[in-house]
């Protein structure tokens, strides 16, 4: 992958939004632009996995932010939002020749029933602790 960026969240969404919105090739770059639900939160990182089989896994997570404590030791936190809203995502890959949109996932799902799937999980309420204590 030589690059992968992100929208700010587009809050004007009139449809559901998970779709492909073009897939070009231009001096060997493979530019994918698709839109997808994601938290709100943002601060993703990119991977992509080509398996055997010719299928083209695009990977989305929210990145770790990176700091250090008073003692000088690091720690990671993941910001966590209670929200979703649609983002353009762009991948842009070199290499790839004729590249199937029938092959494309992301996150391991099919790349169109991207959206489908998302509005079919249902999360539980529950509660979670976290220890403030153990990042000082």
């Amino acid at each position: 992958m030589t690059k992968f960026t992100y929208s700010d969240c587009l809050k004007d969404c009139v449809e559901d939004g998970t779709k492909t919105k073009e897939i070009i090739t231009i001096e060997g770059i493979t530019k994918i632009f698709f839109m997808n639900w994601a938290t709100c939160s943002g601060n993703f990182e990119g991977e992509i996995e080509i398996a055997s089989n010719e299928m083209l896994n695009l990977w989305y997570q929210t990145k770790p932010t990176k700091y250090k404590n008073n003692k000088g030791e690091e720690y990671e936190l993941v910001e966590v939002a209670d929200c979703d809203c649609i983002f353009e995502f762009t991948y842009e890959i070199s290499g790839l020749v004729d590249i199937n949109p029938n092959s494309i996932r992301v996150n391991g799902i099919d790349f169109s029933n991207i959206g489908d799937i998302f509005f079919e999980e249902e999360e539980e309420e529950g509660f979670f602790e976290i220890m403030l204590d153990s990042i000082r």
